[in-house]
């Protein structure tokens, strides 16, 4: 079957726009078909998530290029649909030639000419993964909390513009890269962050906490609570990907500075030589006592 232009797939007055997007996004598989089901467009991270090459599977036919096992809705409604020619939503299992396999939502959209005849289907398939991770990154969005996901293989993150919003920068200031937060960190932290690292790639799944500090644009530091767990491993068990929240903690950091200022001069108060200070609770039993007031008293703190 010879392999059919993607623009061919479409009917003439879709907007160029639009199908760029679709062709060019990388969380999304976009696969087109035509009418006898042969692939005529293979984009996005159709590669990725099916395990093949475009160029194998162009003008071959999709039911045997692609090992797909459907997992929900049955068969028979599927078809029905199909034969419709009406939209199709569908979880799915794609294996893929090395033996690992992956869950996948797919919706099929009917293409159809000038004269409303259908000539093909157009399939966007997304992970599960994905979309659950798409939704908790709506629920960080609104909580104000970052987050980030480091590709262990290629060296590159993608972060949420709240990371940017922190730091008082624009997200394009940020580099996409694992350590594109790198130059920002205190000097103090740098250390402690590459054992925390480390630690994460060789844990059994127990991830990393850590508090670090971040430059702002201003030049103060944001103290930020780091959690880290690794999302994505080779068929080796080795992890291949990272991610995390980034939540602001420098209101929390300088109360407890406050705390521990406060407490070291009440400490130094209690040690005063010149004063004595008995702390006792409402009923009169005393529940500590410095030893300045040991020597007004005559009495020993154990015996006080």
């Amino acid at each position: 079957m010879a392999a059919t232009p993607v623009s061919d797939a479409f009917p003439s007055g879709a907007p160029e726009a639009l199908l760029r997007s679709l062709f060019t996004q990388q969380l999304d598989a976009v696969v087109t078909v035509d009418a006898d089901f042969g692939i005529t467009g293979f984009a996005g991270s159709a590669e990725r998530l099916c395990g093949r090459p475009r160029a194998e599977v162009i003008g071959r036919p999709a039911l045997t290029m692609l090992d797909i096992e459907l997992v929900q809705p049955d068969f028979d409604r599927l078809q029905q649909a199909l034969w419709r020619e009406e939209d199709v939503l569908a979880d799915v299992r794609v294996r893929r030639p090395d033996g690992t396999q992956v869950e996948v939502q797919v919706l099929a959209t009917p293409v159809r000419d000038t004269q409303g005849a259908c000539n093909g289907w157009l399939v966007i398939g997304r992970p599960q993964q994905r979309i659950a991770e798409s939704r908790l990154r709506q629920v960080c969005d609104r909580a104000g909390v970052a987050y980030f996901d480091h590709d262990l293989l290629t060296g590159s993150a993608e972060r949420s513009p709240e990371i940017a919003r922190l730091l008082g920068c624009a997200p394009s200031d940020i580099p996409p890269t694992i350590d594109g937060l790198a130059s920002r960190l205190h000097p103090d932290d740098v250390a402690r962050r590459q054992q925390a690292r480390a630690a994460i790639l060789t844990d059994n799944g127990a991830g990393s906490h850590q508090h670090y500090r971040l430059r702002h644009d201003d030049g103060h530091w944001v103290w930020v609570a780091v959690l880290s767990t690794v999302v994505g491993r080779d068929r080796e068990g080795r992890p291949t990907r990272v991610a995390g929240l980034i939540a602001d903690i420098t209101a929390q950091k300088a109360l407890e500075a406050s705390v521990r200022e406060r407490e070291a001069r009440l400490r130094a108060f209690f040690d005063s030589p010149g004063v004595g200070v008995i702390i006792s609770q409402p009923d009169g039993v005393m529940v500590d006592v410095n030893q300045r007031a040991c020597e007004l008293l005559g009495y020993s703190r154990e015996e006080l």
